[in-house]
């Protein structure tokens, strides 16, 4: 991995060509590239990188197939969103920071998204029943479609702006991880094991949760849930730290991974104890309750 971001990183046609090129089949990586370059060559090379990727890319989508207005929006998003968090990266100097600072936006953005939206449930009702007849069309309904679409449209924002804060944190965290692979750098900006969410924001959680309780507020209860799902990655962070001060085997913090991404009967209770964990260490720091191993920072 060091020799490809070496590569990359070495010239700046070649980022370009790289951003481009990952954006069809790896959004997440090419924003995680867009990362790299803005780190080791900044800001300004690492968004010109990103425009002229952008303009090639929808360039190469107009020769060779209808074009569509969404692509712009999509790549926007993903380039812009990458852009954007670097530089709060550079800017605040701190991984936790960023993480944190990510984290109010998020919350803002629901509060938007209902002041806006008079009929959420309307606004995702279309991708949520396209999304389960794709499912029942592949065998893996386990449930009445139209069942699905009114119990998933309740909760679906808080989800949505939730996976977007997690997938904007991966784009960071690949980024940040290929560019301390470059010789001569450190990860000067903290360390994933040691990210933190912090206590505001955990208390601003239970408020919210209790709130989202006594009031059934679909606001709020989504609010809740984005926070939620915040604190999963720092339940990630929590486990990666354990790691290192108890040096456990690696292999098992695959085996922690593998259940919380891919679906089965287990994956829903791992991502809630990594949710419940990350949540608990942000009041307490449990990592550094925990002792080392001798040799271990």
């Amino acid at each position: 991995m060091r020799q490809i971001a070496v590569w990359i990183t070495a010239r700046f046609h070649r980022a370009v060509l790289v951003i481009a090129a990952l954006f069809p089949v790896l959004p997440v990586l090419s924003g995680a590239t867009t990362v790299l370059t803005v780190l080791a060559r900044g800001l300004r090379e690492g968004a010109a990188a990103a425009f002229l990727a952008s303009v090639l890319l929808i360039a190469a989508v107009a020769v060779m197939q209808d074009f569509q207005m969404s692509l712009v929006g999509y790549l926007a998003l993903v380039q812009g969103g990458s852009l954007a968090a670097v530089w709060l990266l550079v800017s605040t100097r701190s991984l936790t920071l960023t993480a944190q600072a990510l984290a109010v936006l998020m919350l803002m953005g629901v509060g938007v998204f209902y002041a806006q939206v008079d009929d959420v449930a309307g606004f995702w009702r279309p991708f949520l029943e396209q999304f389960a007849g794709n499912i029942a069309e592949a065998g893996g309904m386990a449930m009445d479609a139209s069942a699905f679409v009114a119990t998933a449209q309740v909760l679906i924002t808080g989800l949505a702006f939730g996976m977007t804060w997690v997938g904007t944190m991966l784009v960071i965290l690949l980024g940040y991880a290929l560019y301390a692979l470059l010789p001569e750098r450190e990860p000067v900006f903290g360390r994933f094991r040691e990210l933190n969410l912090g206590r505001t924001l955990a208390l601003a959680t239970a408020v919210i949760s209790v709130a989202a309780t006594l009031t059934s507020s679909p606001w709020l209860v989504n609010s809740a849930l984005a926070l939620l799902v915040a604190f999963v990655v720092q339940g990630l962070a929590l486990v990666h730290g354990l790691f290192v001060a108890r040096q456990w085997p690696p292999a098992l913090l695959i085996v922690i991974y593998v259940l919380a991404i891919l679906p089965s009967p287990v994956s829903g209770a791992v991502i809630g104890m990594l949710s419940l964990g990350g949540y608990l260490d942000a009041w307490i720091d449990i990592r550094r309750r925990v002792p080392a191993v001798s040799g271990q920072e």
